[in-house]
């Protein structure tokens, strides 16, 4: 979805937020961790859990939407929704 161009230039556009999507290796049983090893804002970290590889969770308050994450994914379970589809 694209902004206005009024919402634009008034600012009134929440930023974009990284969404996990259930394509997340870690969530298929393969350890993975790539997208929490580039974010230098910490938004993403890997939580330790029983019988799998740590989950990737997102710290949304921390998210700054810049993308690295999702360039990062070897499987494209990373989106971000508030932003226009290149």
């Amino acid at each position: 979805m694209t902004p206005t161009r009024r919402a634009f230039l008034s600012g009134n556009i929440a930023p974009a937020v990284a969404a996990i999507g259930a394509t997340c290796l870690a969530r298929r049983g393969i350890a993975c961790g790539s997208c929490a090893d580039v974010c230098q804002e910490a938004a993403i970290r890997l939580r330790p859990r029983a019988g799998g590889p740590p989950l990737a969770t997102l710290a949304a308050d921390l998210c700054t939407g810049c993308g690295e994450c999702q360039q990062v994914c070897p499987v494209e379970a990373i989106s971000m929704p508030g932003l226009p589809h290149a």
